[in-house]
């Protein structure tokens, strides 16, 4: 589940810089962007971490596909730098909720399936790897870079894959 939605994102990933810029955007407001994207997940981190692991991480997994949903739909339909601001908020809320649970959620469920934590941890990585530079190479070959539409193909798997979540992704007791 992770892979596939790390794939999802990096469909975007090789070109996402250059398809701003192709956009509208400056080099100015690309970087206020990132500094938003990285004030919102250096402020959230802690507080929605906490929050998963006393509510539910599964919860947390499927929100996060939803907001990188909500991100690649927006940067797909952007159009006006507010739009783009509102976007990249998604992607940091969906960054930070990425990040803070994840890879806990795969070792619980790797230790109950009686599996080293060491080697969860790096068949993860090498699958995750693996699917986003394969992903990325997609992308590349079937978007280009002033197109919108890899942008709302990506935000379309990720809506189905935070379906797809509630139903696949197993529940997690705190």
């Amino acid at each position: 589940y992770g892979v596939a939605f790390s794939s999802c994102r990096m469909l975007t990933g090789a070109f996402s810089a250059v398809y701003l810029l192709t956009q509208g955007l400056s080099l100015v407001d690309l970087g206020f962007l990132k500094t938003t994207q990285a004030f919102i997940i250096l402020i959230l981190d802690i507080p929605l971490s906490y929050l998963a692991d006393i509510y539910s991480r599964k919860l947390s997994i499927i929100f996060c596909v939803l907001f990188g949903a909500l991100w690649l739909l927006f940067t797909g339909i952007g159009g006006a730098v507010w739009v783009y601001f509102i976007a990249e908020i998604f992607n940091a809320l969906s960054l930070v909720l990425l990040s803070g649970v994840l890879l806990s959620y795969i070792i619980d469920f790797g230790k109950k399936a009686h599996l080293e934590t060491k080697k969860t941890i790096s068949r993860f990585n090498k699958y995750q790897f693996l699917g986003m530079s394969l992903a990325a190479l997609i992308g590349s070959l079937l978007g280009k870079y002033g197109t919108r539409s890899i942008w709302i193909i990506g935000a379309i798997l990720c809506f189905v894959l935070s379906l797809i979540g509630i139903f696949l992704l197993p529940n997690q007791n705190p």
